[in-house]
């Protein structure tokens, strides 16, 4: 895990808390200090004497954090971090920055939008459930499932109703079911998956419908995106 910059708080002095956002690390500098603070000369210089803190989550606190140079990086830290107790020497003041985690994304394979676009459009309802696109993931690859959707609509009315439905599968789990029950024309219903889902190599995605109603017809819908990565 990498991480950025995140809020800065100070310059503190004296002593006190703070309130933090569980960061997986602290930066921490001295902006102030005194002329009679101890100091062993090197690169960097080691100074003495500045200060500490101290991280705390809801079980209590850690070790104290000591602070030996005029910018000082702490990390990691545990991430139930919650607040962050500080013990200055007078004279002293420094700034806190959170450090913020990022998940490191891998490097992409296939950006070609139309490569990896799976759908069906059709205004013709198969009666029996009938498979409108499937698609397996490499077993070299994974890939990021970056959009699903479905709608359903009827069409033109029936004369007997029945129910219509689509359905998109990952696996063997239902990722999204959209279902309709009425006659009339322009019964309408539609779905989206909620956000990015990542796929291992080897996962099947699967469109299917079925139209159990006599006479009209029903249009279908069903649209997914996903771009494979290197494992």
């Amino acid at each position: 895990m990498t991480y950025s910059l995140g809020s800065s708080t100070g310059p503190l002095t004296g002593n006190g808390t703070i309130v933090v956002n569980k960061p997986i690390g602290l930066l921490v500098k001295v902006t102030t200090y005194p002329a009679s603070a101890g100091r062993r000369n090197g690169v960097p210089i080691d100074y003495f004497g500045l200060g500490h803190l101290t991280p705390a989550d809801a079980n209590g606190y850690y070790p104290n954090l000591v602070i030996n140079h005029l910018q000082n990086v702490f990390y990691p830290l545990p991430d139930s971090i919650t607040s962050i107790g500080y013990t200055l020497t007078p004279g002293v003041a420094v700034t806190v920055q959170q450090l913020v985690g990022q998940i490191a994304v891998p490097p992409y394979y296939d950006r070609q939008a139309g490569v990896h676009r799976l759908e069906v459009g059709t205004e013709s309802g198969g009666h029996v459930l009938t498979q409108r696109w499937s698609y397996t993931v490499p077993a070299q690859f994974h890939a990021m499932l970056e959009l699903a959707y479905l709608h359903v609509m009827r069409y033109s009315a029936t004369s007997q109703p029945g129910e219509a439905l689509m359905q998109i599968h990952v696996g063997g789990t239902t990722l999204l079911d959209v279902r309709i029950m009425g006659g009339a024309e322009g019964v309408t219903k539609q779905a989206s998956m909620d956000g990015p889902m990542w796929l291992p190599g080897g996962t099947t995605l699967t469109c299917r419908t079925r139209d159990l109603s006599t006479g009209g017809s029903v249009v279908f819908i069903g649209v997914a995106h996903l771009t494979l990565y290197t494992p």
